[in-house]
């Protein structure tokens, strides 16, 4: 093949040589062409080496060559060719459908699976049943142990379901063998073409959720938590007369489960539906309502156990529905996470409990001011830059505020918790331990977070009158607390009792309706007043 080929342009060659149907060769015109023989290459020959150099990915061909030539090596060539192409668009096709991470198809590979056995089955009378399923807390976990870990996760369940489909299969040979898929995220679906009875349906959800509970191997590495799952089942005809219809209806029966508490199964029915839809219409108004300023704090005073000592309230957060009147965080919040409006509620409770410290202080009560701060909000990458300028927009004092996180968050053991609480602890806001002695957390990693408070959970306090195993663990989170520095809040205080008892094992303030509930801002301020609060720290501004 002697000369060196020379780059060319794929127009530019169409229109300069023409390659009649007979495979006759025409020379194209105003092109002066060396005569045909052995020893000059022919066009076709150079034809044949260009096509060979393409299914090498490689494009060169110079025009100007001799066009006698047999054509068997170009169609060896072009065999070539078409092997190499047709390869390459397999193998395109199939990572367009599948999930890279579990080697499962991907909602569009699905999409094609599921849509192909309904067109197979006969016409309107096509019969199937997805079921959609979703790891519970799985972004919590992924954030934990790091995006590569979260993918391994994802794929050793992905390799339980596939077992589970294998057992399925051996269990009921009768029915169609389970198509699996990862939508995306933590969610993935199983389709089965064909009738299948609600139980064995319902058996197969439940069994892929005990499958899932099993510990994972993770490599040495632990997770916070035993992982869970939550299904959503639903059927064809009976829900949906197509695909993504039965991909709706299976979601929002797996929502229900979600919203229900999670490791569970729901089967969609008319109820679920008409729950979705009251949900959608509640994300709708509550979203109107953050911006109509419907949102507001009740304040539930922290009574200080010794004298001289700065007396605190929670803000705790309240709807003002225009139609439901006032609603609890019950009702909106859990609905807040699902939509990502949790954030924006954050937000809004920064700034308002800024705004309000620093009316406090201006008035002469310099009562500190706890406000509870969520995950999502600490992952948020300017959350720290938002409250340095909240704290200078609102001119707040940082020492009349307290962040309190839950102790679920300390377990998490993420760097960036403690890299933001230890900036947070910068600017002088305190921070607190929500719900403290629920999660058995570790005590060593007390030792590397700036924490200036601990609430003891209400769960310890409500039966520590009469059960001695509850004071013993009270009186030892009490004592290794004043240990390390740490204030001591008990929550949930509902007994005179049990606030003589609390008061007796150094608990430094006392929280529940046994101190007060939750008031409204003109009855917290009242009850600031209360003879009882008369050796109260409460400096006063000239």
């Amino acid at each position: 093949m002697g000369c060196a080929a020379r780059p060319f342009q794929r127009r530019r060659l169409m229109k300069q040589v023409q390659i009649p149907r007979d495979g006759s060769a025409v020379r194209p015109a105003g092109m002066d062409l060396p005569a045909p023989g052995p020893a000059n290459e022919t066009w076709l020959a150079r034809a044949c080496e260009m096509i060979e150099h393409t299914a090498l990915g490689e494009w060169a061909f110079d025009p100007r060559k001799d066009l006698d030539v047999e054509p068997e090596p170009l169609r060896h060539a072009l065999a070539k060719l078409m092997e190499r192409v047709s390869t390459l668009l397999r193998a395109s096709e199939h990572a367009a459908l599948t999930d890279p991470a579990t080697a499962l198809p991907n909602r569009v590979g699905f999409r094609r699976l599921v849509e192909a056995a309904i067109h197979d089955g006969a016409a309107g009378a096509t019969v199937a049943s997805l079921i959609q399923l979703s790891l519970d807390s799985f972004k919590k976990i992924s954030d934990r142990l790091g995006y590569a870990e979260g993918d391994r996760l994802l794929q050793l369940a992905a390799d339980r379901l596939r077992l589970m489909a294998d057992l399925f299969s051996e269990l009921h040979p009768q029915h169609s063998r389970p198509v699996i898929a990862r939508l995306g995220g933590d969610e993935f679906a199983i389709f089965i073409a064909g009738e299948v009875p609600a139980s064995d349906l319902q058996d197969l959800a439940v069994r892929c959720l005990q499958l899932i509970e099993e510990p994972f191997d993770l490599g040495g590495l632990g997770l916070p938590a035993a992982i869970s799952a939550s299904a959503g089942i639903a059927r064809m005809p009976e829900d949906a007369q197509d695909f993504e219809r039965l991909m709706a209806k299976a979601s929002l029966a797996m929502h229900e489960a979600k919203a229900s508490g999670g490791n569970r199964v729901c089967v969609c029915h008319p109820q679920i539906i008409e729950l979705a839809r009251a949900r959608a219409r509640l994300e709708a108004e509550l979203r109107v309502g953050l911006q109509r300023g419907e949102l507001e704090f009740a304040f539930q005073p922290k009574l200080p156990t010794a004298p001289h000592t700065r007396p605190s309230a929670e803000a705790l957060i309240r709807w003002r529905h225009p139609e439901q009147g006032l609603l609890l965080p019950g009702a909106f919040l859990p609905l807040a996470v699902e939509s990502r409006l949790i954030v924006e509620i954050g937000r809004w409770t920064l700034l308002e409990g800024m705004r309000i410290a620093r009316k406090w202080a201006e008035q002469g009560n310099a009562c500190l001011l706890s406000l509870n701060i969520t995950a999502q909000d600490i992952r948020q990458p300017d959350f720290v830059d938002f409250i340095r300028a909240s704290l200078a927009q609102t001119n707040a004092p940082a020492e009349l505020l307290e962040f309190e996180i839950t102790e679920s968050m300390v377990m998490e053991d993420s760097p960036l918790l403690a890299e933001r609480l230890l900036e947070i602890r910068s600017l002088g806001i305190r921070i607190a331990i929500d719900d403290f002695g629920t999660g058995y957390s570790n005590l060593a990693r007390l030792l590397h977070l700036p924490i200036d408070c601990i609430k003891i959970d209400r769960t310890l306090v409500t039966d520590i009158v009469g059960r001695s195993d509850y004071q013993t663990v009270v009186r030892t989170f009490v004592n290794l607390a004043e240990g390390l520095g740490f204030d001591v809040i008990a929550e949930g205080v509902e007994t005179t009792a049990q606030a003589a008892l609390l008061r007796g094992m150094g608990c430094h303030a006392l929280q529940g309706f046994a101190i007060a509930p939750p008031l409204h801002e003109v009855d917290f301020l009242a009850w600031l007043e209360e003879p009882y609060m008369a050796n109260a720290y409460l400096p006063r501004a000239r």
